[in-house]
């Protein structure tokens, strides 16, 4: 059996395709400001439920979009998210991709609790002592809040 595709660009072009058809199928046409984003997360995840259930702040896609033009940090609460970030283009806007759920000083820090006055427990999520940390350590950061259980 011949492979119809060798380069992952045309595997990925086929796949936006295949959703975008599905989509319409389906009557779940995302509006063109957020299509882009909702197509990537069906490709990534294979759920065609988040054409319904993703919801935006307005302008959300736009922002981010100029923060990502202007050199934005972006800090994720997982690894995974973290090797999912394309580095090589968003290091030609001058952008850098980090996780800091794998640091023993943030693991060191949760488990301890240094942050538990921010916390209803006695410890405190990685995600948080991490997101506190970075937020410290970035003059004029404006952070968005990492996951964390609810």
């Amino acid at each position: 059996m011949t492979p119809q595709h060798h380069l992952p660009a045309d595997i990925e072009r086929t796949s936006l395709s295949i959703i975008t058809a599905e989509l319409e199928v389906l009557g779940l046409t995302p509006p063109p400001e957020t299509a882009a984003v909702v197509k990537r997360v069906i490709h990534t995840t294979a759920d065609f439920d988040y054409a319904r259930n993703l919801h935006f702040t307005p302008r959300a896609v736009e922002q981010a979009v100029k923060a990502l033009h202007a050199g934005a940090v972006i800090v994720t609460d997982t690894n995974m998210a973290l090797a999912g970030i394309t580095k090589p283009g968003l290091a030609r806007l001058g952008g850098t991709a980090l996780c800091y759920m794998a640091d023993p000083e943030v693991a060191a820090l949760a488990k301890a609790g240094p942050f538990a006055y921010k916390t209803s427990h006695h410890g405190a999520w990685r995600s948080m002592v991490a997101h506190l940390l970075w937020e410290q350590g970035v003059a004029g950061s404006n952070p968005v809040a990492p996951t964390m259980p609810g």
